[in-house]
């Protein structure tokens, strides 16, 4: 087994598109085109620093910071919208909302649903995995 064919930094770095499905599970689409958010894998050298980012400021200050939910979710927040590098056909309030990671942080604050579906989608390496060759 070529071991290369088993690597995720590739197109964890260079990013892949997801379909966005709703709340219920049914895929989303604006004038009949898929709405897609492009995401960087968590073994991305962006989210590999962040991650290490964030454990290394709680590992320096451990005996001044307490490790709160909210810190947590706010590195998370943080996390995922550094992970989401663009996007097609989001449209928030009748508006198309435009890229920006400031963007990407207010709709995982605001609709937890997506933010679920992104965590699970960049720490699912299988997403970042070349098609497999046919035998």
């Amino acid at each position: 087994m070529d071991f290369a064919q088993l690597d995720t930094c590739k197109l964890a770095d260079d990013g892949v598109q997801h379909h966005i499905v709703g709340p219920d599970g049914a895929p989303l689409y604006t004038d009949d085109k898929p709405v897609t958010l492009t995401l960087l894998g968590a073994d991305s050298a962006k989210l590999t620093a962040i991650s290490n980012q964030h454990a290394n400021a709680i590992l320096r200050n451990r005996n001044q910071m307490q490790v709160t939910a909210e810190l947590a979710m706010t590195n998370e927040i943080k996390r995922l919208a550094a992970a989401t590098v663009g996007w097609d056909g989001i449209v928030l309030e009748g508006e198309p909302l435009p890229f920006s990671e400031d963007n990407a942080a207010m709709l995982y604050r605001r609709f937890p649903w997506l933010r679920d579906q992104v965590r699970t989608f960049i720490d699912d390496r299988a997403n970042f995995l070349n098609a497999s060759p046919k035998s």
